[in-house]
């Protein structure tokens, strides 16, 4: 990825793992603590969700299965990942960081992402409540 490739060459002296990991597809809380342990050997300071998926409909065309993996993404996968990795996070002996990527869209209803802007809103309280 060409984003990997400026980050480490903007900052040659950090070493940065990148894992692909599907949220529409790994929705058990096994998967997380299996992404957790294998990273069990690196020092992590930061963890950032920036996934999302938005469908533009209303609120009656979104197929269920599409609203499901919405909501799984923008918030319950959040949720889990911090859940799993803030023990870590914590007891680093420097600064860390939690970063919720949200979006606007959930601080304002609008009807045809009322599923994306529910989801962005609760990860945006999620995040609010760890502070």
């Amino acid at each position: 990825m060409k984003q990997q490739k400026d980050l480490q060459k903007s900052y040659p002296n950090v070493k940065f793992e990148y894992e692909w990991f599907d949220f529409t597809f790994n929705k058990s809380y096994k998967d997380y603590e299996q992404l957790n342990r294998k990273f069990k050997d690196y020092d992590i300071s930061i963890l950032i969700n920036n996934a999302g998926l938005l469908e533009h409909q209303y609120f009656l065309s979104v197929w269920w299965e599409s609203a499901e993996d919405m909501l799984y993404v923008n918030a319950l996968a959040p949720l889990l990942i911090t859940r799993e990795f803030i023990d870590r996070l914590r007891s680093w002996k420097y600064r860390s960081a939690i970063i919720n990527v949200s979006s606007s869209g959930g601080m304002t209803p609008m009807p045809k992402i009322s599923y994306y802007g529910a989801s962005k809103a609760y990860l945006r309280s999620l995040s609010l409540a760890l502070y």
